[in-house]
């Protein structure tokens, strides 16, 4: 059923429409409501779906697990309780007895080189016997945020550990990572978590739990996809009466913001769509037209509509180059105009903690699609999905939206179809499947492929180095050696 607000409405009035509930009316754009049953603490199934280290102002040190569980429901998992560990070749003449005066000389020299360092990190150091002749140090750390990567890499990469002289030749240590490998499927123990209160929660997410590390476990059904919650958008701003000058946040206002919500696996037929318009609109069938009377409240309705989206995949054609930071570029510019980063590489554009960001121009690149225009999405759609653009040249954008309501209709029309095409194009191009692939075979989380992809050396280094010592990893879904293959097979499903 077609919607529209018009004329175009007030910030409070948009404020309202997209935060409110009235009579907890349930929006078509938002997630299933948390179940009574959360309260009795049940086994929880998840699949991770992103991973980050707390920040130093929680205190304890933590690792944020996002996922989604079987029922839909986002959900993050703080897990503590854990030891940060590297691994490293035990020099020649090095013995038991060597393991207490070494951690004592590393804790000294990393107290005098780092300020910010106030207390011995490296907790304690045990002997590792590998395959074959080989035994490694096993070096644990109790916080990770009095040791960071560089300061880690550097206490035997430059030679700086002169402890007995053992250490002649500098090698990186092993830093291993815990629960990192894509989209795995993790299971927290019934009755051992702590259900997060509301005032206390830190993110936005559905449900959001405190959990001690022995208690989460693989669970089986590694090649199954949750019901994942997709958000394709696409945006339309002012452009440059040069045609050969691309439009940059500083000076250009954003005009129209399409969106459509799909959840992976399912038809099409059950998206939801919703254009938020710089202006009156007529409406739209099949869509929700949102119009804002200035720029300021469109950027503030479409930031609350994310926050009860909640997507776990965001999704778009060029939006890592272009659309996420021309928005988060024009939030900036409207209270600093001299404040904008240079958000201009993939590796820069700041992601959105928690979600898979997927960019189908980036996959285009990265499958070997290159070459003036190949990747574009039109040629990408008349490639893989016989299917192309709306038929409107770029240069009418500006006229469109000094037009009337239906002048601005027709531009969130041509909005909303880049919306589409996005998601036909993930299906048929099998993205996520191939990204997942990849990033499993690098052991690294799915975002971390998109901003360090220099990692995925480093990480096979480490994995190869952790399976010499822990044995064969390949069916470990979690880098968290052999605990959690111990407990996935003694565990009843």
């Amino acid at each position: 059923m077609a919607t529209g607000l018009a004329p175009a409405a007030s910030v409070s009035d948009v404020l309202k429409e997209l935060s409110v509930k009235e009579n907890d009316v349930q929006k078509p754009w938002e997630r299933p409501p948390l179940s009574a049953s959360y309260a009795a603490k049940p086994c929880i199934k998840f699949q991770k779906i992103d991973i980050a280290e707390s920040s130093y102002d929680l205190g304890s040190p933590e690792i944020h697990l996002f996922g989604i569980t079987k029922n839909g429901h986002s959900i993050l998992v703080r897990v503590v309780g854990y030891e940060h560990y590297a691994y490293y070749l035990v020099p020649k003449g090095f013995s038991k007895d060597d393991l207490e005066p070494l951690r004592n000389n590393l804790n000294e020299l990393i107290v005098e080189s780092y300020e910010e360092v106030s207390s011995a990190p490296i907790s304690r150091i045990d002997l590792e016997k590998g395959k074959g002749e080989l035994s490694y140090l096993k070096i644990m750390v109790s916080d990770y945020h009095d040791l960071d990567e560089h300061s880690k890499a550097q206490i035997f990469q430059l030679g700086r550990c002169k402890y007995r002289d053992m250490f002649p030749n500098p090698q990186n240590p092993c830093w291993t990572r815990r629960y990192v490998n894509a989209m795995s499927w993790l299971k927290l123990t019934a009755k051992k978590y702590k259900i997060v209160p509301a005032e206390n929660k830190i993110s936005t997410c559905q449900l959001e739990v405190s959990i001690h590390d022995e208690h989460i476990m693989l669970t089986s059904g590694q090649a199954e996809m949750g019901p994942l919650r997709i958000l394709s958008f696409d945006i339309e701003t002012d452009i440059p009466d040069d045609r050969n000058v691309f439009p940059t946040a500083r000076n250009y206002p954003i005009f129209t913001i399409g969106n459509r919500i799909s959840t992976y696996g399912r038809a099409n037929s059950d998206d939801v769509q919703i254009v938020f318009t710089l202006g009156s609109c007529s409406p739209i069938s099949g869509a929700t037209v949102v119009a804002c009377e200035d720029e300021a409240a469109l950027l503030l309705a479409w930031k609350s509509f994310i926050i009860e989206v909640d997507p776990d995949i965001v999704l778009g054609h060029n939006i890592t180059r272009f659309d996420m930071p021309f928005l988060l570029g024009r939030a900036i510019v409207m209270e600093d105009p001299y404040a904008l980063p240079a958000w201009n590489a993939f590796d820069k554009c700041p992601g959105y903690v928690g979600r898979f960001v997927l960019d189908i121009y980036k996959h285009a690149s990265d499958i070997g699609i290159t070459g003036r225009g190949r990747s574009t999405l039109n040629s990408l759609s008349e490639r893989f999905l016989n299917d192309k653009k709306e038929n409107l040249s770029f240069d009418k954008i500006p006229g469109l939206q000094a037009g009337t309501a239906d002048d601005r209709r027709t531009l969130a029309t041509y909005c909303l179809k880049d919306t589409l095409l996005p998601l036909h194009l993930m299906n048929k191009m099998e993205c996520l499947p191939i990204q997942i692939k990849q990033a499993r075979k690098a052991h690294l989380p799915l975002n971390a492929m998109r901003e360090r992809p220099s990692l995925k050396d480093t990480s096979q280094i480490c994995q190869k180095r952790k399976a010499e010592i822990e044995g064969d990893s390949n069916t470990n879904y979690t880098l968290d050696g052999e605990r959690a293959l111990k407990r996935q097979r003694s565990d009843a499903y």
